[in-house]
């Protein structure tokens, strides 16, 4: 059988600026880390990012980065630490898109 994981550091060739990715997690807990430290090492940008089931802090962090164009959600917060900060501002501001789901 094939080994299907790879380091780390090699998920970077995975995406390109304008890529859509999907990324779970929740408030401040199950957040793919190693994930988001790479996207936003990767020099991509304009990323479309898609909150599965719910967001939280990776996703708040890639935004407050100015990496990501786009969000699709459903809900991204801190939970009983806040709102997501970074959302908020760039939201408001007009500096991202929102694809918001109830």
């Amino acid at each position: 059988m094939l080994d299907k994981l790879i380091p780390q550091e090699k998920t970077r060739a995975f995406f390109q600026s304008g890529s859509t990715v999907a990324i779970g997690g929740q408030s401040v807990f199950l957040n793919p880390m190693g994930l988001i430290k790479e996207l936003a090492k990767s020099g991509c940008n304009s990323l479309n990012l898609v909150a599965s089931p719910v967001g939280g802090l990776g996703i708040d962090l890639l935004i407050g980065a100015g990496l990501v164009e786009s969000v699709e959600f459903a809900q991204i917060s801190l939970w009983e630490y806040g709102l997501a900060p970074n959302l908020r501002r760039y939201a408001e501001s007009g500096r991202i898109k929102l694809r918001e789901h109830a």
